[in-house]
């Protein structure tokens, strides 16, 4: 059975699997180009439920704000049926935790990993907003090996000093 969601995206294969959903990849049969969907799962509390997508929709466009080469992008996002939903950059290269467990990195490949992902960061702090969830299965790989920062979902405002 093909799933599709919106009549746009075209789900070809899950990615993987978490406690909260679930990432696939999918085709965007309107831009004719591969597009990953990480699918949250809903909460069965109606209040609660409420306050998530409410949540939910403000971090997705928050996290569609950034615009850095080292920060996965945001294409679209929504809810249906089954959850709310995000529509990202479809990253091939794969997980650094992934090759963390196959392979060990020199130094020097480390650096070429953390430099960029310094300034991707550094970016979103001059946005006032902070990740706090740097880990290696949230950095992942373009088709050409750059590592981009993914995963905003604890993305939160910082807080003023003041008053």
């Amino acid at each position: 059975m093909e799933q599709t969601i919106e009549g746009r995206y075209r789900i070809t294969k899950k990615l993987g699997e978490g406690g909260m959903g679930a990432v696939y990849l999918a085709e965007d049969m309107r831009l004719k180009r591969e597009v990953a969907i990480k699918r949250l799962h809903l909460i069965s509390n109606r209040d609660a439920q409420d306050l998530f997508q409410q949540r939910f929709e403000r971090e997705a466009l928050e996290m569609a704000g950034f615009q850095h080469p080292n920060i996965v992008s945001v294409h679209d996002f929504g809810q249906d049926e089954e959850g709310v939903y995000l529509v990202i950059e479809y990253m091939p290269g794969g997980v650094l935790s992934q090759q963390m467990r196959k392979r060990r990195f020199s130094v020097e490949e480390a650096i070429q990993v953390l430099l960029p992902l310094a300034d991707a960061l550094q970016e979103i702090h001059e946005m006032d907003q902070v990740h706090r969830d740097i880990k290696p299965a949230n950095i992942l790989f373009d088709k050409r090996g750059n590592p981009k920062l993914a995963d905003f979902g604890v993305v939160k405002l910082l807080e003023s000093d003041s008053g």
